[in-house]
């Protein structure tokens, strides 16, 4: 029988069907021991009772609780009482011993059913219970004979001889013992397995022919038995013995017959074990070669002198190279060209595999860098060593080295610690931006009114070749640095107000070119490749020059010895694996702008501050530091992106991409001819909560042959307004405590809807958008402002 199967049917009606069966067998067995070969002691019978094999077959076939079926319904229990009849009590203890005998050969097949084991193997179960059996008959039977007479036998005997106890102890073992091999035997047979729902393996089909050998040599041995017998007593050689035979002769070679057909049985199931071992043997290494071909990670198997002795398909794969080449090949060979993680190179007994077989334990996840042979490129992977368990020589174990590529994500790594490094500078930049908008604003009323009444000393009549023209000229220069200065920090903090147009980078760059040859000079050659075919942006052209200028001032300090200046145009598609990688750069359509210059280079460490403001590399007094993160701010405040390449010796590279638009240019403003006195009788509101500025705009506004009436805040203007007749004109501060200026201007315009409003402040873009003031709906002058500024906006404001 099979130890490790399991039956086959399942459910409610196979369960019903097999407590019948059990129950049949059990009254089967009950029955056929009234056909027992028995042996007459006087007054005592020797039966041997063959029929028992029934419900020993229903036990290790289903277990424990069918044999207890078939013991108690199936009536086994009552064969002692009626076979042995004279044996009173004894008859009660034969019924005990062997229910337990067939109960407990259930109970060990549930054991195998769950985890085979040698305790509970048939045999050695038997043997176990055969010492049981032997002592309960040798002391408990004899002493039952004294309880005699039973009330069911009145002639049972008081006693039984010790020599009839011994015969029934020998007799009770040994038919114990082949009918649990009988019955081993019988469930190894296919045709008895599929009755009783048991699998069927492979190799019984060896069982058939060993039984019939078996059986043969059985019959064999009882011929060459009575011929052997005849020889003796008649000294002649034949076969009539057989059937001259006396009782003890039949049951001697019924023994012999059965003991060879147990003997088969014991050999066969010994085949069929071994026939199943070798079949799971060739199927673990099937499993095992199947797994090894189909594993996603490359697995080597190298010899303790780093030979690779096999490889799977996916090892060839990493490693690009075919198994017969790989086989006999080193794993230190130099043509790997193994690294460690920083780069520098792998010593041979530093390799994972050569830790391993070294010190036999596992090395895990140590990383390498090897070089694939098909396309030359290094592939970064993650070793795990690990030595060959079953190896026990004194030498160093084979090691299995199991290799995970990693390249991918080592590179996917790179570029997020790429990312987080863009994100980190963005919100460094944006930081420093907060910082430099939050103090434009007062910056620039103090400049306003340095620059503007310094302008109007200036001006003033018998002021030209004096002192105080010469002091208020160097106050003037003075405060228009420092507001250049303020207007380059809003660059960057990306918080100017920009006057978009549509335009032609093209005619940005060739209309710059004057100002190129004058910032460059003359070892300094200007190269430029505009493409024809370059699409349209929507941009600030002062901006864009401005943007120009720094770059090429930029250029022209990396290049003291001359050198190439080259600009060039061209149109550009961005897909979403690039933005992917560029932080601010959204697929689409965009035109790209790039400078770049032979010069000495930026080495790498320069290259991560590049864009920080006041960074520089100058000497000290030479440049703000503010140059190329203006850059920054104009170019992504109109909504591209700037990235730098550089080595040092080879030159730089900026590249910046403005979003492409598909509409028609926007058409040149024409100049308008100044006049001495251009505003005579225009009556203008001037509302200003800064006293200071507010005094200064009047002054301007007044020279300018304006009617002038000031207000320091809305409330204020609104009445002023009102008992104020002619008026004309709304000069206007953005940001003031109560009514800001664009609230002022809604209400004022709602009584006089031809009333005109230039806006003015301090202020970053955000600012002043969030209280309602855009390009769109007015215009506005940013501070500071000269007299000249502010005419031009008056100009603009009012119209033709």
């Amino acid at each position: 029988m099979n130890d490790r199967s399991t039956p086959l049917g399942s459910g409610k009606a196979w369960t019903a069907a097999r407590v019948a069966i059990a129950v049949v067998a059990g009254l089967l067995a009950t029955a056929g021991t009234l056909l027992s070969i028995n042996v007459t002691i006087p007054p005592f019978r020797v039966s041997f009772t063959w029929s028992l094999f029934l419900p020993v077959l229903v036990a290790l076939a289903w277990g424990s609780r069918y044999a207890l079926v078939a013991v108690t319904a199936g009536l086994v229990w009552l064969f002692p009482f009626l076979l042995w009849p004279n044996n009173g009590w004894g008859s009660a203890v034969n019924a005990v011993t062997y229910s337990l005998w067939i109960v407990w050969h259930g109970y060990c097949a549930d054991k195998r059913r769950s985890r085979p084991t040698l305790t509970n193997n048939p045999y050695v179960a038997q043997a176990a219970y055969s010492v049981v059996y032997a002592a309960v008959t040798s002391t408990l039977f004899p002493l039952s004979f004294r309880l005699n007479p039973a009330f069911w036998p009145p002639g049972a005997a008081p006693s039984i001889p010790a020599d009839v106890v011994v015969a029934i102890v020998v007799k009770g073992v040994l038919i114990q013992f082949l009918v649990v091999a009988f019955c081993d035997t019988l469930a190894a047979l296919p045709s008895v397995r599929r009755v009783l729902g048991l699998p069927v393996g492979r190799t019984a089909r060896y069982t058939w022919f060993i039984l019939a050998a078996a059986t043969l040599a059985g019959i064999a041995l009882c011929m060459m038995d009575a011929m052997v017998e005849g020889y003796l007593f008649s000294q002649t050689f034949t076969l009539s013995a057989l059937w001259r035979a006396t009782t003890q002769d039949v049951v001697r070679r019924l023994f012999l017959l059965i003991t060879c057909v147990a003997t088969g049985g014991v050999i066969a199931r010994f085949v069929e074990r071994r026939l199943d071992v070798e079949e799971q043997l060739e199927e673990s290494s099937q499993r095992y070669a199947t797994l090894f071909r189909s594993i996603a990670q490359g697995i080597l198997c190298v010899a303790p002198d780093g030979r690779i002795t096999s490889a799977n398909p996916a090892a060839e794969q990493l490693l690009g190279m075919p198994l017969h080449d790989l086989v006999h090949r080193s794993l230190h060979d130099a043509c790997w060209d193994t690294v460690r993680e920083d780069g520098t190179p792998l010593p041979a007994a530093e390799h994972p595999a050569s830790v391993a077989a070294r010190t036999r334990t596992l090395v895990s996840e140590f990383l390498v860098g090897m070089t694939h042979q098909a396309d030359g490129a290094r592939r970064w992977l993650l070793v795990d060593a690990v030595p060959q368990a079953a190896s026990h020589s004194a030498g160093a174990p084979h090691v299995y080295a199991v290799l995970t590529d990693i390249t991918r994500h080592r590179r996917h790594e790179h570029e997020r610690r790429t990312l987080q490094e863009q994100l980190f500078q963005s919100q460094k930049l944006e930081a420093t931006g907060l910082l430099a908008g939050s103090i434009a604003h007062d910056l620039n009323n103090l400049l306003s009114i340095m620059l503007g009444y310094a302008d109007m000393l200036i001006k003033l009549p018998g002021a030209a070749g004096s002192d105080v023209f010469e002091c208020a000229s160097a106050i003037a220069d003075a405060s228009r640095k420092a507001a250049h200065m303020t207007r380059q920090l809003l660059a960057f903090a990306r918080r100017q107000v920009f006057e978009l147009r549509v335009v032609c980078l093209n005619d940005v760059v060739t209309g710059f070119r004057p100002m190129f040859d004058g910032l460059t000079g003359e070892n300094i050659r200007l190269v430029l490749r505009l493409a024809e075919d370059a699409g349209l942006v929507k941009a600030d052209v002062s901006q864009m020059e401005q943007v120009l200028l720094n770059l090429a001032a930029n250029a022209r300090d990396a290049m003291p010895a001359g050198g190439d200046l080259i600009i060039e145009t061209a149109n550009a598609v961005i897909d979403a694996d690039y933005a992917g990688t560029h932080p601010g750069v959204a697929p689409g359509e965009y035109v790209r702008l790039s400078v770049t210059d032979t010069g000495r280079g930026i080495d790498e460490e320069t290259l991560k501050r590049v864009f920080d403001p006041f960074f520089t590399t100058k000497n000290r007094g030479e440049g703000t530091g503010l140059g190329l993160s203006t850059v920054y701010g104009i170019v992504t405040q109109h909504g591209g992106s700037i990235s730098v390449s550089s080595e040092p010796g080879r030159g730089t590279s900026f590249t910046i991409l403005f979003p492409r638009v598909h509409e028609q240019k926007t058409a040149s403003d024409a100049g308008t001819a100044a006049d001495a006195s251009p505003f005579t009788g225009l009556t203008v509101l001037v509302v200003e909560d800064e006293p200071a500025v507010r005094k200064l705009c009047c002054s301007m506004l007044s020279a300018m042959g304006c009617t002038v009436v000031q207000a320091q805040n809305g409330e204020e203007a609104l009445a002023l307004a009102r008992s104020t007749s002619g008026l004309r004109l709304l000069l206007t501060d953005v940001v003031m405590p109560g009514m800001n200026g664009s609230e002022l201007y809604d209400r004022l315009v709602r009584e006089y809807p031809a009333l005109k409003v230039v806006f003015m402040s301090g202020y970053s873009r955000e600012v002043i958008g969030r209280h309602g003031v855009t390009e769109a709906r007015s215009r506005y002058l940013q501070k500071p402002f000269t007299a000249g500024e502010l005419q031009t906006r008056i100009r603009e404001a009012l119209g033709p």
